[in-house]
């Protein structure tokens, strides 16, 4: 149990100067000493709590956001704090969610680049070839443009939780491409030329793209569209998936194929040129 445990002076002291003056202190040498002659008391009005940071004595100030992103608050508040003459000896610093996003993108920027290593890294050893996760990985980027025209479509900024909607497209956005390429290389191997086997391959796995791709988008849709509470954090990871995931769909259909052309047309069973 943990209990709260108040020393104070009697009212009768406390509320006296000239009583509170002859409070007695104990200095390191053990020798007893009066408050009054370290001291000058008067009576003022001082603050409940003080708070210091880094030896530093702080005062925060802080504010909820409503209807705004936090960079164009950030913004505001930049404004507002030119438009203040700052005293010498005081400094403006801002802290708070923006200190935190800034950690969180940096963390998730390293991760992001880590999941692209790794997954290609999986598609080599796969495949045994560094040309085809090259082909397929190359829908990524692509993804990504898709969730800027999402952002920008919709109205949402980038934030925590749409970051982790872009690293979660790292791992969706390339099965589709997988599928396509691997049945690809798999007609190939059973003899028929690049161009045929492109074009069966596209044929063939048209359906399982689709199917893949629509019904990742529409398990998405009530997360992107919903108003109720909480919509404010997981509406932009709906729609960042959303965007991506249609975007990379395209790509996997239409440019995936033709990169895988244009790497392999020189292979000694591929001159259809």
């Amino acid at each position: 149990d943990t209990y709260d445990i108040t020393v104070r002076y009697a009212p009768e002291f406390r509320n006296n100067i000239d009583k509170l003056q002859n409070v007695s202190i104990n200095t390191l040498t053990g020798q007893a000493i009066s408050l009054g002659s370290i001291a000058t008391i008067a009576e003022g009005r001082g603050i409940s709590e003080i708070k210091h940071e880094a030896q530093q004595r702080v005062v925060y100030l802080s504010a909820d956001i409503a209807q705004i992103s936090l960079n164009k608050a950030v913004t505001i508040v930049n404004n507002t704090i030119q438009d203040i003459a700052t005293p010498s000896g005081i400094s403006v610093d801002i802290g708070g969610q923006i200190t935190a996003q800034k950690e969180t993108f940096r963390d998730l920027t390293v991760l992001f680049i880590l999941g692209m290593i790794l997954v290609y890294m999986v598609m080599a050893s796969l495949f045994g070839s560094y040309r085809d996760p090259f082909i397929i990985i190359f829908a990524i980027p692509m993804a990504i443009t898709g969730v800027i025209w999402a952002f920008l479509i919709c109205h949402v900024t980038l934030n925590i939780v749409s970051f982790f909607g872009i690293v979660m497209l790292l791992g969706i956005v390339v099965n589709n491409g997988i599928v396509l390429v691997n049945y690809t290389n798999l007609l190939r191997a059973r003899g028929q030329n690049l161009k045929e086997s492109l074009l069966n391959a596209g044929k063939s796995r048209l359906r399982p793209v689709l199917m893949t791709s629509l019904t990742t988008i529409f398990g998405m849709v009530p997360m992107a569209v919903s108003t109720g509470l909480g919509s404010e954090i997981w509406r932009p990871l709906g729609i960042s998936v959303i965007g991506g995931l249609v975007v990379s769909t395209l790509i996997t259909l239409i440019l995936i194929p033709l990169f895988y052309y244009f790497a392999h047309h020189k292979d000694k069973n591929g001159d259809t040129i």
